[in-house]
């Protein structure tokens, strides 16, 4: 198997910042702030990138596939760094039926999904409490994802 990218030059700059988001998928950290890569960045000293290489940097490893990144409003502030666990949270409230929990609370959730195309934030903090995501919802990445899908309007308050 062979990759467009493999042998490609890259800036050496990015070397660290691609090492230490390695790091953090052994860790299980799937989504994490823009804010928050800044400041492991800013821990490579001189070659820490500044903003316009930063937003360079993401926009390069999402067309190679190593990470999620979308320089749009409201979801620039968020980085997947570990893709699948993306499907895996869509998959909690995107399944067809006959996947839905035996819970009847969770049932009744995703049927009156299904039906209005609409869940409320705490609907969907209730199905991530499910132990089958609990790998790849932390709470803060459950934040995450619930200020991500706001401005695409996936979400309702309460």
């Amino acid at each position: 198997m062979e990759q467009t990218s493999w042998g490609q030059r890259r800036p050496m700059q990015w070397v660290p910042l691609e090492l230490q988001i390695s790091n953090m998928k052994i860790k299980n950290i799937n989504i994490l702030t823009k804010e928050n890569l800044q400041q492991v960045n800013e821990l490579n000293a001189d070659l820490a990138l500044n903003e316009n290489q930063m937003d360079d940097f993401l926009l390069v490893q999402h067309s190679l596939g190593k990470l999620m990144y979308y320089n749009l409003p409201g979801l620039d502030k968020f980085i997947i760094i570990h893709p699948p666990a993306l499907v895996n949270i869509l998959r909690s409230f995107v399944t067809d039926e006959q996947f839905w929990p035996a819970d009847t609370d969770l049932r009744y959730i995703l049927e009156t999904m299904t039906n209005t195309g609409r869940i409320y934030k705490r609907d969907l903090l209730k199905i991530w409490e499910q132990p089958q995501f609990n790998q790849y919802m932390r709470r803060c990445n459950q934040r995450i994802c619930l200020k991500a899908s706001c401005p695409l309007g996936h979400t309702n308050s309460p």
